[in-house]
């Protein structure tokens, strides 16, 4: 009880501080407000050069904060910044916003987060509100109508700047996203008008897999090959593997400096710590135990304490192998691309089990500690063809987009075209389909 105090002490300090720097105010629409001034830092002199802006990316600590402990000034301070977020002229009537990419999704994120714990504590009707303001800019950044619009294997533009191109796609925007799927996907259930956002978990899985994971830094042959055309130290690069490539094109993981053209690889700022914070957003959702139900969201491997899940993807197939460590009633979400007809689930000594599907998920009833099945699909090949990013770092027009073709089996990207010319993410072809 004693650190509990003390913790919430720290949270009203920070808040009271938040508030003497905030500007309030009252929309007739959206009600008590609170907008931050636009001060910005020049040599050590702050001068107010811009409008109030919401501080937006104050809203998922404030959001986690109240869900949690139900603390009456965490949630008034994040009730008022959705206000003011509401309220202002930061996201367009269709959802579309322009600027950096990491700031307003950010604010997706803890709106959609507020949103949510609204609904689980009764407030349905501002907390859908809230749900969907978030859904309908997360489902703008994808549309063609936005000039800048993302790849769908979970590359995100650093920049949106109205009609034009950006060649590159920050990590910490692919982390947001990650982040703002899971908890749009997980609210599903909070209403029958959300069932339809289910789908959302086959994103979360694809911007994971596809571009999380695979900007992550490893000393491949093309690195070494590339260190010994231009000169470096490997043992310094050593220390760097498991870090992220901070910035990225669709298909390289090299981007080209503006000043003066040479190759570079970021791997600082912001973009260095969300690489992990994007991979915690997937990992903590692949399981979920409420003490009677296990749901199996994604399939992918982990081990939690009431089930252990391996993935096998081989031969144009899908095999999630499962071990309850606890009696529970099993769902197991099957992927979009999936034929249910073609689902096949049985016991660890092949005895066929009832596949019985409620939407997308597969219910396999209650089920005994230390039963362990099998369920497996085929994957399926396709080729999508989509315009990302520019061909250079200037903000050219739109047209200057890349045609990107990129073949998937499942979920995975398992070709990419065009090839990167240096350090390429993805190989060149993908299946026969």
């Amino acid at each position: 009880q004693g650190t509990r105090a003390k913790l919430k002490a720290h949270i009203h300090k920070m808040i009271d501080s938040l508030d003497k720097m905030a500007r309030l105010g009252s929309d007739p629409k959206h009600g008590e407000c609170v907008t931050f001034a636009g001060d910005v830092c020049n040599r050590g002199s702050w001068t107010r050069s811009v409008s109030p802006r919401p501080a937006g990316q104050l809203l998922e600590p404030l959001a986690m904060c109240w869900e949690a402990t139900g603390d009456e000034k965490a949630g008034r301070f994040a009730d008022a910044i959705c206000n003011g977020v509401l309220a202002g002229d930061m996201f367009g009537p269709d959802g579309a916003f322009t600027g950096h990419f990491h700031n307003k999704a950010s604010i997706l994120v803890g709106m959609a987060r507020y949103g949510s714990a609204l609904c689980k504590r009764g407030d349905k009707q501002k907390g859908i509100s809230l749900l969907r303001a978030a859904k309908k800019s997360y489902d703008w950044t994808l549309s063609p109508g936005n000039p800048n619009m993302a790849g769908s294997w979970g590359w995100f533009p650093e920049r949106n700047a109205g009609n034009t191109s950006r060649t590159i796609c920050e990590i910490c925007c692919t982390a947001d996203m990650i982040e703002l799927a899971a908890v749009l996907a997980a609210t599903a259930p909070l209403d029958p008008d959300l069932a339809g956002w289910d789908t959302l978990w086959d994103h979360v899985d694809r911007y994971t897999v596809n571009n999380l994971v695979d900007s992550q830094f490893t000393i491949t042959p093309a690195y070494r090959k590339l260190i010994g055309q231009i000169g470096g130290d490997l043992d310094l690069a050593e220390q760097l593997v498991g870090a992220w490539s901070g910035y990225h094109q669709p298909h390289d993981l090299i981007t080209f400096r503006r000043s003066d053209g040479r190759i570079e690889m970021l791997m600082g700022c912001c973009c260095n710590y969300s690489g992990t914070r994007g991979l915690y957003a997937c990992w903590k959702e692949i399981v979920v135990d409420d003490g009677r139900t296990l749901s199996v969201r994604l399939p992918l491997s982990r081990e939690s304490k009431s089930l252990g899940q391996q993935v096998r993807e081989a031969a144009g197939s899908v095999t999630q192998t499962l071990r309850l460590k606890a009696t529970r009633h099993l769902r197991v979400r099957i992927p979009d691309w999936v034929d249910p007809q073609a689902v096949r689930a049985e016991t660890a000594e092949g005895k066929p089990l009832k596949t019985d599907f409620q939407g997308r998920w597969l219910d396999l009833g209650s089920l005994q500690a230390d039963t362990e099945l099998s369920i497996t699909y085929p994957s399926r090949a396709r080729t999508t063809v989509e315009r990302v990013g520019g061909k250079s770092w200037s903000e050219a027009a739109a047209a200057n987009k890349r045609q990107c073709r990129v073949h998937w089996l499942g979920n995975r990207v398992v070709g990419f075209e065009p090839k990167g010319e240096i350090l390429p993410i993805h190989a060149a072809a993908g299946p026969a389909e």
